[in-house]
């Protein structure tokens, strides 16, 4: 395990420098082709605007709070067997990644070594006593029932602290260099409550706890050395237009697919259910008014079966489906927009199991296979501030789904029918948007 997480971060290493040299590249060959003028990004004291990026994450804990049951619940249909400790030292990767391009010499904010470094253990150490607080503060019990210390995430707090520690280091001059620390924290926190040890409550006020430590660390040490000013690197007009119309947006809703399927005396009925949306999306320089980007769609299906006059069985299973955005939108308001996409996306095959607290042993077997489903969806997002805005959405969903039916007699299985019907349904949704690469 140690060796595969030290090659790990060492590749990562290895192709950030990769993706920022052929960055710096292409942007000086580029500019000087067609003569774009230049824009100079200067560092900003990474204390401006701290509260701005905490502050929404512990709301959304805070708000989370009461839907942490329906996203365990998600948990269960999807991965109720996961465990890994992955999260143990994937925690640790974005900082290891700061070291290393130290290391070998690629050059960041700090001016010197002991700069970076006294950063870097004043955000952990602010880190490690905030987590500290929460956890003897609240005693929130953890949803294994292992222990009663489970608010805030100390996992996610340290992923986030080091993947900020990253960012403040290298993100300016290589934005890249920050999405993989944000990726790889935000991987971790997802981790957490797939391997059921913390609700998605804990999760959200531990990545505002490693992200306002750090920040706490960086400004501290700026005035300890009293050399705030970092470097100065410049990107072209377009790239930075493109940058800094990126979001990422983090949504919560219920799905509405009511239908019945029929198959003899076998009635499958589906239920609604709750869902989480994960998305980013931008606006090329080129064309404004598109809209391009990725959708991550998790949620459960409920399936309630009843052969002839038995009581009715209830199954789940997670409907995960992924694809890519493709649309338009329009700015009637300076801070507000108004946006509508189609996503073609694949809906993951899965097997369905008992709803947690049915312990009877399960004589009918179900499985959904994979298919295409097209989704429309229209949406306003309205600007808080320069780093956050929220979102509503709607959204219609087609295609159709085959499910296996099968049943268990004796110490065999018969298949009783392959069916194909309908996927058809609306979701409706509000969520969190956040903009990652605005001054």
């Amino acid at each position: 395990m140690k060796r595969k997480s030290l090659l790990l971060f060492i590749l990562l290493s290895l192709f950030c420098l990769h993706v920022c040299a052929q960055t710096d590249t292409v942007g000086v060959a580029d500019s000087a082709a067609r003569a774009t003028p230049l824009r100079s990004i200067h560092h900003h004291k990474p204390f401006n605007g701290t509260l701005k990026h905490g502050l929404p994450l512990v709301a959304a804990s805070a708000l989370s709070i009461n839907v942490d049951d329906n996203i365990r619940e998600l948990r269960f249909t999807g991965a109720h067997s996961f465990h890994t400790k992955v999260d143990n030292v994937s925690q640790f990767i974005p900082l290891a990644t700061q070291l290393s391009l130290r290391t070998v010499g690629y050059r960041g904010r700090s001016d010197t070594w002991g700069k970076m470094l006294l950063s870097d253990a004043i955000g952990m150490g602010l880190m490690a006593g905030f987590v500290y607080v929460g956890k003897t503060t609240f005693a929130r019990l953890r949803p294994d029932m292992t222990a009663a210390n489970s608010y805030p995430s100390g996992h996610t707090a340290t992923a986030f602290a080091s993947a900020t520690l990253l960012h403040l280091e290298y993100g300016e001059r290589c934005p890249w260099i920050s999405m993989v620390g944000y990726t790889m924290a935000s991987l971790t926190g997802l981790s957490r409550i797939a391997n059921n040890r913390h609700w998605a409550s804990d999760v959200l006020c531990g990545a505002a706890v490693g992200i306002f430590a750090a920040e706490m660390g960086y400004w501290i040490s700026d005035l300890l050395f009293r050399s705030p000013t970092g470097y100065n690197y410049s990107i072209t007009q377009r790239q930075e237009g493109t940058l800094q119309s990126a979001a990422i947006t983090v949504a919560a809703g219920n799905r509405h697919i009511r239908q019945l399927i029929h198959e003899g005396n076998t009635v499958v009925e589906r239920a609604d259910a709750f869902g989480v949306t994960l998305a980013a999306s931008c606006h090329p320089s080129f064309a404004r008014w598109m809209r391009f980007g990725t959708l991550l769609n998790v949620s459960t299906e409920k399936l309630h079966l009843r052969d002839g006059g038995r009581p009715a069985k209830t199954y789940v299973a997670p409907a995960i489906s992924v694809g890519l955005s493709v649309g338009a939108h329009w700015r009637p308001w300076s801070s507000a927009s108004v946006w509508g996409t189609f996503v073609p996306s694949v809906l993951i095959p899965t097997d369905f199991t008992r709803e947690e607290g049915e312990t009877e042993e399960m004589s009918f077997e179900l499985h959904r296979r994979s298919g295409f489903q097209p989704i429309f969806r229209v949406g306003m997002a309205q600007e808080l501030t320069n780093r956050m805005g929220v979102e509503v959405f709607v959204g219609y969903q087609l295609g159709r789904a085959q499910y296996h039916l099968h049943k268990k007699v004796r110490s065999q299985t018969i298949v009783l029918d392959k069916t194909s019907a309908p996927y058809r349904g609306w979701d409706l949704g509000i969520g969190l948007q956040l903009y990652p690469f605005r001054d």
